[in-house]
């Protein structure tokens, strides 16, 4: 394959005209756990060896509290770097060899490699028979009931199971395929090895209402390979366009892409680019992180899904239409809320969920598709504060700065948030992080914000919220809610910018604006 920069005229879906560029196609590494030596031989140059090695330690000492006995062993699973020169490594526990599901931890240190604080659950003892009833095949079974069609389906793998404070030894199934209704599902399962019984699942895709891109010109990288021009970005490995059907990358003779037209699928790939292009840069230029999975990867899209919506599947993204007339859903703030939650997927502990989780999940692409949307400053596309605004339909999908107006989002918690749809549930995170940012009555002509208890707050800014923002959900771990992100993000806070800091004030102002209660342990103002 030759590389050729080159500048030409391109169109995209909702757009108008832009230029491609460049070169060379890099293919994605694979996304797997890596072991502690590994991590720690391999680790990129912004993540300290010092801070590595340090976490590790602290992690396998049973005097923190974080494994037990003879038989429990922990594995750095990820590290990432943030603000402030904070470094965040992820550990997964084993018990006789066997994968823990459940007992996940974070720690934080500084660039120095001091432990500053750690996030997750100290587990008691593990003393589970690892010996099981039922068969893998009899678990397999069980998985795959739930999926109308099963595409494929991964062998079942031994785990315990120690999460809702059960200890059990199960199977752990992953399967592929299609729901009762037709949707996607890329479904992880836990069976009971000993009754057979489901103890908990999580579906890695998620979906979003989607709409249309309309962001005028604009540049996106391009691939010239023997005579043909392929949308593949060669500085960001795994940022690809291709088609829903048959999954093929867009390649053809020319450098020009899409004619402008709000439903023209091609143009439609122009508009994936655009915004995977910002968001990546976003997460690099603000946060030093490298690609969307914090390893220097990125991931697909596909465009032109017959279906109106779009997704996360737990490894590429894809869009499909919306509106009367039809449009295609590639705006920024809907390709970079896909994209958030692929960020979501792979910071902290990719561990069990619940109603809160996946309602936290949903508000974190909200918030990284608005955070794109200000990051591109584009003159067509402006930013803002909401979600979806340019679908076509009369109203935005989302208001991060009063979630209500939608008619169905809450805009302050309740302790049964979490048997909301997802879609909903998620409002009083965006509330949280609107007020941190902007504040109750903002000075700038953003939007005024209500709170619970009628006491106003003076937004931080959006840099330093967003700093906060990032580095709690760095701390992300198993059951991840509302208490537990209220906790990381004052922790973040404090690390940040100091225990005595205006930051650290309005960050728990901003929670108990949206009735987010305190915490035992969290820090103190």
């Amino acid at each position: 394959m030759v590389a050729h920069p080159c500048h030409f005229p391109v169109i995209p879906a909702c757009i108008g005209s832009f230029v491609v560029r460049k070169k060379l196609t890099i293919g994605a590494a694979a996304l797997t756990g890596v072991a502690v030596l590994s991590l720690i031989t391999h680790a990129p140059a912004s993540v300290g060896i010092d801070s590595v090695a340090a976490a590790t330690s602290f992690a396998a000492d049973p005097a923190n509290g974080l494994v037990h006995g003879d038989h429990e062993k922990v594995r750095a699973a990820a590290t990432h770097s943030g603000p402030g020169a904070l470094r965040y490594t992820a550990f997964t526990k084993s018990y006789k060899d066997i994968p823990v599901v459940g007992g996940s931890a974070v720690v934080v240190t500084d660039a120095q490699g001091a432990v500053l604080s750690t996030s997750g659950e100290k587990l008691p003892e593990i003393t589970v028979d690892t010996t099981p009833k039922i068969t893998a095949g009899q678990a397999a079974a069980t998985a795959k009931g739930l999926l109308s069609t099963v595409d494929s389906a991964e062998a079942p793998q031994l785990v315990v199971y120690a999460a809702d404070n059960a200890q059990k030894l199960a199977y752990e199934v992953r399967t592929q395929g299609s729901k009762a209704d037709g949707s996607p599902s890329n479904l992880r399962v836990w069976v009971d090895a000993a009754t057979g019984a489901i103890l908990g699942k999580k579906d890695l895709v998620k979906f979003a209402e989607g709409n249309s891109g309309h962001s005028g010109k604009v540049t996106i990288e391009s691939t010239k390979s023997g005579s043909n021009y392929t949308l593949v970005d060669s500085k960001r490995p795994g940022i690809k366009q291709g088609t829903s059907t048959g999954k093929k990358i867009y390649s053809k003779s020319t450098d020009v892409w899409g004619n402008g037209g709000a439903n023209d699928v091609e143009s439609a790939a122009v508009d994936a680019a655009y915004a995977a292009e910002k968001e990546w840069d976003l997460l690099k230029d603000w946060f030093g992180r490298n690609g969307f999975d914090g390893k220097g990867n990125g991931f697909p899209a596909y465009v032109g899904w017959n279906a109106n919506n779009a997704h996360w599947t737990g490894s590429y993204t894809e869009f499909g239409y919306n509106g009367s007339p039809k449009q295609q859903l590639t705006a920024i703030d809907v390709v970079g809320h896909e994209y958030g939650h692929a960020i979501f997927q792979f910071s902290g502990i990719d561990g069990t969920e619940n109603g809160e989780t996946a309602g936290i999940n949903e508000s974190v692409a909200d918030i990284f598709g608005t955070l794109t949307e200000f990051y591109a400053n584009n003159p067509v596309d402006k930013p803002d504060y909401t979600e979806g605004e340019n679908t076509g339909s009369p109203t935005p999908l989302r208001y991060l700065y009063k979630p209500s107006l939608d008619g169905s989002s809450p805009d302050y918690y309740t302790a049964t948030i979490g048997n909301l749809d997802e879609h909903y549930s998620g409002g009083v995170h965006s509330h949280w992080f609107y007020l941190l940012a902007e504040g109750s009555k903002p000075a700038n002509g953003n939007p005024e914000s209500p709170t619970a208890d009628g006491k106003a707050v003076t937004g931080i800014g959006q840099r330093k919220a967003a700093n906060i923002f990032y580095s709690a959900l760095q701390r992300k771990g198993d059951g991840w809610n509302y208490a537990k992100a209220r906790v990381a993000s004052l922790q973040a806070a404090k690390e940040l910018y100091g225990a005595d800091s205006i930051e650290l004030k309005t960050t728990k102002a901003a929670w108990d604006a949206v009735k987010v209660p305190a915490q035992a342990g969290e820090p103190t103002v």
